[in-house]
């Protein structure tokens, strides 16, 4: 061997034992969005080639959503021989189950969006018929098409048991107790109640979490205005020694937020309630979160407007709002589909049938159902363009003083034109 190649045969093993370390460390990290670190995992497996014993591909598809087309069909292809091999009668080694029930929980992340034909229908409704006294291998199957806490109780302790079974179970529990003020009466936030209640958003299981020696500012009070599953609500841990308050319109969202919020220890007055009875609170913040939800609600300004009047005297405001611009392929086809079944529509959208949506096959959110749902197909939705924007902080008296996401020249050209009436 040369030495020049050599020398790169040895710098490939070492680059390999360094992503195998970061790999490991990370997954191992339970204050991480494990998620954002997908790339390591593409980069790894980037030939399509994995063993079904291996432990690092096991747990990253425990831990992240794998937005890549190429991975979902083969796990598709698996899903769809594991059922029919378990369904005509023949069992697996302890290898191979212990890969299906990994592949069950990316499932439970994807909100079950791949698509199936009607004989793994059949398959399915076989093993769920037959599931008592075969739980060992059905189950773990049936977690690969669809929840099955209802179905099964939980027979043994490990992850595929707490992420399939016992926490939702736990979700449940806690939706019973929640508390709820006011009541939800505007037809739109009916509407969008209801489909989070179908389609809690998103699915996940760990992120991003400051632990308390390092978090900074003075003490505060804070609310997130639209917590949905309470991602946000956990990376409000940032703030030191917060009073957190966290409100959504769907008790299905808030009581898996409200079950993440005590894994990770944290003291949360959790609430279902519409945005617009914010007033109800009869308390003034002093940072407010509201993120995604301002542009799903009918009437934004009247929203936003009723976040003004509980933010206390100097208090900030982070918002998140649509581009118009980023829109405009999504509009357009949404413009022009009826009846969607998301199944479907992902399925045309990969196979070429919507040419100028290809850019979503690029997109984490299109790997979800309930993302995808709610990015391309959501029940109400408003975009906003920044002259826009400027109308809407003036009108509520609010000065801008960070834009997030943008380039620095329009960042500095709109920071301008909102300070211009002073």
């Amino acid at each position: 061997m040369r030495i020049e190649n050599l020398e790169v045969a040895v710098s490939s093993v070492v680059s390999l034992m360094m992503t195998d370390s970061m790999i490991k460390k990370m997954l191992e990290d339970t204050n991480i969005f494990h998620t954002q670190y997908v790339d390591i995992f593409l980069e790894r497996y980037s030939d399509y080639v994995f063993n079904f014993d291996d432990e690092i591909f096991k747990k990253c598809i425990t831990l992240m959503l794998i937005p890549d087309y190429r991975w979902e069909t083969i796990f598709t292809d698996l899903r769809r021989g594991f059922c029919e091999q378990i369904a005509s009668g023949s069992h697996c080694d302890d290898i191979i189950l212990s890969f299906i029930e990994s592949l069950s929980i990316q499932c439970f992340l994807n909100d079950y969006v791949y698509n199936y034909e009607d004989d793994e229908i059949e398959w399915l409704n076989y093993l769920k018929d037959n599931i008592t006294g075969n739980e060992k291998y059905y189950a773990p199957v049936i977690a690969c098409y669809e929840p099955i806490h209802n179905l099964v109780k939980p027979y043994k302790q490990d992850v595929f048991t707490r992420v399939q079974i016992t926490d939702p179970l736990s979700v449940l529990d806690i939706q019973k107790t929640l508390e709820r003020i006011g009541t939800i009466d505007d037809p739109i936030s009916k509407l969008v109640r209801d489909q989070y209640l179908e389609n809690p958003y998103p699915k996940w299981r760990y992120t991003d979490f400051m632990p308390e020696e390092y978090r900074i500012g003075k003490p505060s009070r804070v609310l997130i205005a639209g917590c949905g599953t309470g991602q946000q609500v956990i990376s409000a841990s940032q703030y030191k020694d917060a009073e957190i308050t966290a409100i959504d319109l769907s008790d299905a969202s808030v009581a898996y937020a409200k079950q993440k919020a005590d894994e990770y220890g944290m003291n949360v007055r959790f609430i279902v309630m519409d945005l617009l009875n914010v007033e109800l609170l009869q308390q003034q913040f002093d940072i407010i979160e509201c993120g995604g939800v301002l542009h799903h609600m009918a009437d934004p300004e009247r929203g936003l407007s009723a976040l003004c009047k509980v933010l206390a005297p100097g208090g900030q405001m982070k918002l998140g709002l649509y581009n118009r611009d980023a829109r405009t392929a999504v509009t357009k086809v949404r413009n022009s589909i009826n009846n969607v079944n998301i199944r479907d529509f992902r399925t045309k959208v990969f196979h070429g049938h919507y040419p100028e949506l290809e850019e979503l096959t690029y997109m984490l959110d299109f790997y979800g159902y309930s993302t995808c749902r709610d990015y391309c197909f959501h029940e109400c939705e408003h975009q906003f363009t920044l002259p826009q924007i400027h109308v809407m902080l003036n009108n509520n008296n609010l000065d801008l003083c960070e834009f997030v996401g943008m380039e620095s020249s329009h960042m500095y050209q709109f920071i301008a034109q909102s300070r211009r009436k002073h």
